[in-house]
């Protein structure tokens, strides 16, 4: 065979064998890719196959959970809390009284360089000020004006600046009824009202006129209505008494009008309490007049629960009437430079109507006036019980009827 035929014959051999592997290899890819889509659809049906597996499964949770959950076919109903107030217990209530109290001269003098605890130790003040009424004899006015009434040995005026001090003992309430507060004249007097009115201090006693100066003063405390009312039975003039239309003292030389406002404060203003401050006796004497002894017991007898006297200066007994204790004079408290004996009257009220009484033991000594301990106490004590009738104090203090 000629060459030519023999290269055209592998040639077309070679060419057909090109296409055979062309069509093998087409075949091939046809193959794979249907083998791709195969594998594809079968992938996306597993998915199918487990998402729908995992929906059944979730929702054959849930209807399990369901079935296991107890639904009653009435919820109670939630209880009804009430919310209700509680009253607080009542309280005792607590009064304290004390004797004549000056601010002059030496006492102010302490007062002005050292303020209260100046004239007043702290376990005294600490109690003062935990009382629910203290009530202290104010044995002067406070004032700058007026003249000193002519022939009186002794006449007392104080700068009403001075107030202060009695707002830092915590005084509630002042007496007025005495034989001082109308040393300088009505001037003076005058200027005590306002003065008390403006450190917040009542007081009973004394006033513009007879009216405001027989008026009860009345204290609302713990539910107890407690009434006070304050009255003199000495002044060097009966100028000093109130009169309808003009100032002064508030007078039980005739006891009618006390008596009455007694009477009043029990049965018609309702008083759970009622406490009379007198102005009365003779100044050093340790025993009482026999007029000191009628006059407390006519005010016990017409409802008074306590009578608290002054103006002897000096400690006087105690005496019962019926239920009313009477102490004749509680002694200056706050008085000058001398040292003496001295005490406190403090009165527990409690809220069934009940009170106990107690003597705080005090000694005043150079314008200062501390709480005695030991046999300083026993000492006031003592002298108590030696001057009082058929009544004393317990080591304590404590009030007895014997």
């Amino acid at each position: 065979m000629q060459p030519d035929r023999r290269r055209k014959k592998r040639r077309k051999k070679q060419k057909h064998t090109l296409r055979v592997l062309g069509v093998i290899l087409v075949i091939l890819l046809a193959i794979l890719a249907a083998l791709l889509v195969l594998f594809f659809v079968q992938k996306k049906k597993e998915e199918e196959a487990a998402a729908e597996a995992a929906r059944r499964a979730a929702e054959e949770a849930a209807k399990k959970q369901q079935e296991e959950v107890v639904i009653p076919e009435e919820l109670p109903e939630e209880p009804i809390v009430l919310e209700t107030e509680t009253e607080e217990p009542e309280k005792a209530t607590t009064l304290i009284f004390t004797g004549d109290v000056l601010l002059h001269q030496t006492t102010l003098g302490r007062y002005q360089s050292s303020g209260l605890p100046g004239i007043l130790s702290d376990d005294l003040s600490e109690t003062f000020r935990e009382a629910d009424i203290l009530m202290i004899n104010e044995e002067f006015p406070f004032g700058v004006s007026g003249e000193p009434m002519a022939d009186k040995q002794y006449t007392f005026r104080t700068d009403p600046q001075y107030v202060s001090a009695f707002q830092d003992m915590g005084v509630d309430i002042v007496g007025l009824a005495n034989n001082h507060v109308l040393d300088y004249g009505t001037p003076a007097l005058l200027e005590t009202f306002p003065t008390l009115d403006g450190a917040g201090i009542r007081y009973a006693g004394a006033g513009e006129n007879l009216a405001r100066a027989s008026e009860l003063q009345v204290f609302e405390l713990n539910g107890k209505r407690i009434g006070i009312l304050a009255a003199s039975r000495v002044w060097p003039s009966g100028s000093w008494a109130a009169g309808p239309d003009h100032p002064g003292c508030f007078g039980t030389y005739d006891p009618a009008m006390l008596l009455g406002a007694i009477r009043s404060a029990k049965e018609e203003q309702g008083c759970d309490f009622v406490a009379v401050f007198v102005h009365w006796g003779v100044e050093r004497n340790t025993l009482p007049e026999d007029y000191q002894q009628s006059l407390a017991q006519q005010y016990a007898e017409a409802g008074a629960d306590l009578v608290i006297g002054m103006h002897p200066h000096v400690l006087q007994g105690i005496e019962y009437f019926g239920n009313t204790p009477v102490f004749y004079s509680l002694g200056n408290f706050i008085f000058g430079g001398n040292s003496y004996q001295t005490a406190a009257v403090a009165v527990t009220l409690h809220p069934d109507n009940s009170c106990d009484v107690t003597v705080i033991p005090c000694i005043a000594s150079g314008g200062f006036t501390r709480r005695a301990e030991g046999d300083e106490a026993q000492g006031v004590f003592d002298t108590l019980n030696a001057i009082s009738f058929g009544a004393g104090v317990d080591s304590d203090g404590k009030l007895m009827d014997l």
